[in-house]
């Protein structure tokens, strides 16, 4: 009776999870309108959906088992390859949508907040491993991450700037630029305008497109030592805000770039 009632459990166990991800699977895929519409109704279903994928596939099977065992345990129900491979689908599916819920506000809260919280753990350990090998962007985007306090590291200047400089020293443009904005605002190290200038305008000459802005708006505003010079101004500008540069500053700086290219172009008419 045992061997028969185990075979069957495991058969309705394989069969709903199934059933379960094709049919949210095929929700999400044919309906475009289920992800993006704002209305009531389709942010009631999102709320739905989302909410039964996490209660069935989050918090039983990963939120309560870190490390992995939950996985493993499923594995040794389902002992047919088949049946594993159909488990490791259904629990990389679930990490799909936990990831959308949590970016589009569905998902909040505790689950949120300690899937985050391990995500950006995940994610400093990797950049901590290609930063020892050499990598410069990563460099860069640890310091970014010190300086600013993202991915779950505190804020922390001084060691911002010492990534900034590491990703300098390993041919990073973005990181050299930093270094030269620490600089002349005197953030984590000594403040030193002759010098961060220096260091931008390099950034800026080996085609970094944050370098170039801020060379164009130092020179708008005669900043940090440099004379007010709208010729070197507009030139800088408008090597930031070619099509490919542009993809490098933020909604902010695009808009500030434009204006100030505006205000100067005004000027010489």
């Amino acid at each position: 009776i045992m061997p028969a009632t185990s075979s069957l459990l495991r058969t309705v166990i394989f069969t709903a999870a199934t059933t379960f991800l094709w049919l949210v699977r095929s929700t999400v895929r044919a309906s475009w309108w289920f992800v993006t519409s704002e209305s009531t109704v389709a942010s009631w279903l999102q709320t739905l959906v989302f909410g039964v994928a996490v209660h069935f596939l989050w918090d039983k099977f990963m939120a309560a088992n870190p490390n992995g065992e939950g996985r493993k345990a499923l594995q040794e129900l389902f002992s047919m390859d088949s049946m594993q491979n159909a488990v490791n689908t259904l629990l990389d599916k679930s990490t799909d949508f936990i990831e959308w819920g949590i970016k589009h506000g569905i998902i909040r809260g505790k689950v949120a907040a300690d899937w985050i919280g391990r995500e950006n753990k995940k994610r400093v350990e990797e950049l901590r491993k290609l930063a020892k090998a050499g990598d410069g962007n990563a460099c860069y985007i640890l310091g970014e991450s010190c300086e600013h306090g993202l991915r779950g590291l505190p804020k922390n200047n001084a060691k911002a700037y010492n990534m900034y400089k590491m990703a300098a020293s390993l041919g990073s443009a973005r990181g050299l630029d930093a270094c030269g904005t620490c600089l002349v605002h005197g953030k984590g190290v000594e403040r030193n305008a002759t010098y961060g200038v220096g260091q931008t305008t390099s950034a800026a000459e080996n085609g970094c497109a944050l370098a170039c802005f801020n060379l164009g708006h130092w020179y708008a505003s005669g900043m940090h030592g440099l004379p007010t010079d709208r010729s070197e101004a507009k030139t800088w500008l408008q090597r930031a805000t070619t099509p490919i540069a542009i993809r490098e500053l933020n909604s902010q700086q695009v808009q500030q770039a434009k204006s100030i290219l505006n205000a100067l172009r005004a000027c010489e008419e």
